[in-house]
């Protein structure tokens, strides 16, 4: 990474608008001057905020106290290069209507490449994204391009615990300390899991030789008893089974006998309704004569309201029908001479010739044009439409892949989510094991100690008992432990349902965006269609104006045609008047001929009906005397609806039938019970023998069941034992590893590696500080010291001998300090080159021989294409570095910019 350009305006001191190019550095190395307060680091301060939002002296919560007092905005804008490629970064803050004593606006930032293109926005992205492109955050970019004396004489003076941590902070290597602790905690895990195992392996218990023995002896002997009872139940099921049938049937044969007498008594309370039963069949027999007879008389009633309301006359006879037929034909005369006047009338006005002018097709033609002009609009809307559209497309296509980025960085974190939660679950599951364990056993504590050597045990029948006289197990460390975990374990839970929740709202506004992407180019496909025919909108706007003038012309004449019919409309008025006259005529001479023609067939019908009704009640009365009714009152005083006669015959014949059925199983009874008797105190007995049997049965049940039961346990437990062992020996393989692995890095602080790995990276860092001692102090080396990360310095010019850090004058211990400076440099950018480097403050401690040292390694670190700027206000330096940026001390706590390329 390389600083190329700085711009920015009102920041501290520097009050106004600045630029500098550090690019016209030619020779690399320049210097940054000025007196104490003047504004030399807000330099620093400008590029760190432009790039990262904050300083090494502010933190991003107030780098508004950069702003200049008195004023209402700021920013500031470094231009940089990575591996060839140049950006530029910005970041700006306002405040409200830039007025000085305005609120405090939002702070922005901007990213972009050296065309403008912007790559990313806001104050949380642009500095994430500066260090995926450089490999460097925050923290790194300030050891490796702006080196501060005072921080690593902190360091060279620093015990070595907080050696490790300061270097496992510079190089970022603070995953040693978490795998000593993993290993140190997995080898504990795996310690106490082997001892859960050995323990549950001695708590089973196994049936000694003996015990089995004795139990299939018992087993056997149960056995046969069991047999013997079975046998004996046998019989006495069959006894008392044929003795309760004896007693069914007599039961039965009781209640046939009660019922046959009340069936007695159901049989004499319907006899009268069985007689009327009885005249209701007669006179079913000639109801289709009554039938007829009653329609006969309902069809000339019919006829008779027919006529009435034809002529409208409330008495009906023959002679009124005759009057009203003459009357009809009279009239009928009468219409018919007045057609024929208004017949010769229109015959007269038929004489005028008239020809009627023809619109339809001028109408069609101007139809036809509305038509293609509303085709014309519906396609320039659809133009429109096409141009939105795919705006629209374009911006959904961007947030979409914005969001497939978020869904694929958060679906990585799930997936490391995920193994950590299945690591904190099986132990969860094992410790709540153990506890279970213990539980029981606490929970039987007082049953132990009633245990005594020699004596079988209650539960299992064992005569051995190692548990009796051990303690219960202290359970609150592990219920400690437990709920630990169990916190743990929901509040990675907690995480996960937060990161799927995410994970299926960016999935489900993904597939949103495609479904809009999809349905806007489905539109677009479909509008296309109806646009092919033009180029574009301006062809088409050219087709519409043809249009309108071509419907102007029609229009015209239309309207004169419309002129010639109205004229030609008044002359048919006066013959459409005289023939809806004739026709009108026409009409009520044919309704006059037609009421008459009606009423002769009426009369015909009338006298008809009336003969055939008086002939079927004479039928009628012949046939009912016949079967025995005098007159017609007592034939309808018989009838009886079709319902209460089935109502009636369905229960004679239900009532029929239950007699039969009674008497016929009475008769089977009888026989049944011939020569059988009944004892209802040998029934008793012979249960009660058999309920001692049964009970003597159970019992010789549930003792077979015990014994093989425990059968069962022995050969459970001997499977669990044979299992539990080579988990065992699986664990113990493990261990094995484990336990030389913790030996050499494990602990519970995660201190023993990392002091390990921070030794190696000291060692690397020493030589890469001892390459930069050598140009600028070839008297001193660097060395570790035995003692864990103490660093001492060799003096070459008296025999290598050793020197503690402490004895080192200022200006030898800033030599020192800028060589670790300078070798960190190397170590924290090995993702990119750095090609601008920054040193703030502490050549007031050289001599004039160091300083040369100095000036002449920095010189080489220009040679290797690096821009060095070297803040300090010592004169001998000012003097020796042509290339100058002088920050000049004005009145009122302000400063300015002179620069000197």
């Amino acid at each position: 990474m390389k600083i190329l350009k700085l711009s920015f305006k009102n920041i501290n001191s520097l009050k106004g608008n600045f630029e500098i190019d550090f690019e016209r550095f030619e020779d690399g190395i320049f210097a940054i001057t000025g007196a104490t307060g003047a504004g030399k680091s807000t330099i620093l301060d400008a590029i760190c905020a432009s790039m990262y939002a904050k300083t090494p002296r502010l933190t991003n919560k107030n780098v508004y106290e950069l702003m200049s007092k008195h004023t209402g905005d700021l920013f500031c804008e470094t231009l940089f290069e990575i591996n060839g490629k140049r950006y530029k970064s910005r970041y700006s803050l306002k405040r409200a209507r830039g007025k000085s004593d305005g609120n405090l606006q939002p702070p922005k930032m901007l990213l972009s490449d050296e065309d403008g293109n912007i790559i990313e926005e806001s104050v949380k992205k642009v500095p994430k994204k500066i260090e995926e492109l450089s490999g460097l955050d925050f923290e790194r970019f300030t050891k490796s391009i702006i080196l501060s004396q005072g921080n690593f004489d902190a360091f060279l003076k620093a015990s070595s615990n907080e050696k490790a941590e300061l270097l496992e902070k510079i190089t970022s290597a603070q995953i040693y300390s978490l795998i000593s602790q993993k290993v140190y905690n997995k080898h504990k895990e795996k310690k106490l899991q082997i001892e859960f195992l050995k323990e549950k392996i001695e708590n089973i218990e196994l049936l000694s030789e003996e015990e089995s023995k004795n139990l299939h002896t018992q087993k056997t002997a149960l056995l046969k008893e069991k047999e013997e009872i079975e046998k004996i139940s046998k019989n006495l099921r069959e006894e008392i089974q044929n003795l309760k049938k004896i007693e069914e049937l007599l039961n039965k044969q009781k209640l046939l006998l009660r019922n046959k007498e009340s069936l007695k008594r159901e049989i004499k309370s319907n006899e009268e309704r069985f007689e009327k039963y009885q005249k209701a069949k007669k006179a079913k027999k000639i109801i289709r004569e009554w039938q007829n007879y009653l329609n006969k008389k309902e069809e000339l009633k019919a006829l008779k309201k027919k006529i009435q309301n034809f002529t409208k006359i409330d008495s009906i006879s023959t002679e009124s029908i005759n009057n009203l037929i003459n009357d009809i034909k009279n009239q009928i005369n009468a219409i018919k001479e007045e057609k024929e006047k208004k017949t010769k009338k229109l015959k007269s006005y038929q004489k005028i010739e008239i020809k009627k002018t023809d619109l339809s097709p001028l109408l069609l033609e101007k139809e036809n044009i509305l038509k293609q002009e509303k085709k014309y609009e519906e396609i320039k809307r659809d133009f429109i439409k096409i141009s939105t559209l795919n705006e629209k497309i374009s911006l959904l296509q961007k947030t979409k892949n914005q969001k497939e980025l978020s869904l694929k960085d958060k679906i990585t974190k799930k997936e490391l989510l995920l193994k950590d939660i299945s690591s904190i679950k099986e132990l969860l599951e094992e410790k709540e094991k153990r506890r279970e364990l213990g539980l029981k056993i606490i929970s039987l504590e007082e049953e132990r100690k009633k245990l005594t050597s020699g004596s079988p045990c209650p539960l299992c029948g064992s005569t051995s008992h190692p548990w009796a006289d051990k303690k219960s197990p202290d359970l609150s460390k592990l219920d400690k432990e437990i709920a630990k975990k169990k916190r743990e374990f929901q509040e990675y839970q907690n995480n996960l349902i937060s990161l799927e929740k995410e994970i299926g709202s960016l999935q489900s506004e993904i597939s949103g965006n495609l479904d809009m992407i999809k349905e806007y180019e489905s539109e677009i496909e479909k509008l296309a269609k109806n646009t092919k025919e033009f180029e574009n909108i301006k062809e088409l706007e050219g087709f519409i104006r043809k249009n309108e003038i071509q419907k102007e012309t029609i229009e015209k004449k239309i309207k004169e045609a419309q002129r010639t019919n109205e004229e030609m409309q008044a002359i048919l008025q006066k013959i459409s008047t005289i023939e809806k006259d004739i026709l009108k005529t026409t009409h009520e001479i044919k309704d006059k001929e037609n009421f008459l023609s009606t009423l002769q067939e009426f009369e015909k019908d009338f006298i008809k009906i009336q003969k055939e009704k008086n002939d079927l009640k004479e039928i009628f009365l012949k046939k009912a005397n016949e079967e025995g009714f005098e007159n017609q009152e007592e034939f309808k005083e018989a009838l009886l609806d079709e319902r209460e006669m089935e109502e009636i015959e369905r229960l004679k014949n239900r009532l029929d039938k239950e007699r039969i059925e009674i008497e016929s199983k009475l008769k089977e009874l009888s026989k049944e019970l011939e020569g059988k008797d009944f004892d209802e105190n040998r029934l008793l007995e012979k249960e009660n023998i058999l309920k001692e049997y049964l009970s003597k049965y159970e019992k010789i049940i549930f003792d077979i069941a015990s014994i093989e039961e425990r059968f069962k346990i022995d050969s459970k437990n001997r499977e669990k034992i044979e299992n539990l062992n080579k988990n065992l020996q699986e664990e113990l393989k493990e261990f094995e590893i484990l336990d030389i692995l913790n030996s050499l890095i494990g602990s519970a602080q995660g201190d023993k590696y990392r002091k390990f790995a921070s030794s190696i990276t000291l060692d690397i860092l020493i030589e890469a500080a001892n390459r930069h001692l050598k140009v600028l102090n070839e008297r001193y080396l660097l060395k570790r010291s035995q003692k864990e990360l103490d660093i001492e310095i060799l003096d070459t010019y008296q025999a290598n001998i050793q020197r503690p850090i402490n004895t080192l004058s200022g200006g030898e211990s800033f030599i020192v300090s800028l060589s670790l400076a300078l070798a960190l440099s190397d170590l924290v950018s090995e993702k990119v080159k750095i090609g601008s480097l920054f040193l703030d403050e502490g050549f007031g401690t050289l001599d004039s021989e160091s300083l040369e040292a100095v000036l002449f390694a920095l010189n080489n670190l220009k040679n290797q294409g690096r821009n060095i700027g070297i803040i300090s206000h010592v004169e001998a330096l000012k003097d020796r570095i042509s290339k100058k940026i002088k920050v000049i001390k004005l009145h009122a706590g302000e400063s300015r910019i002179e620069i000197e390329y």
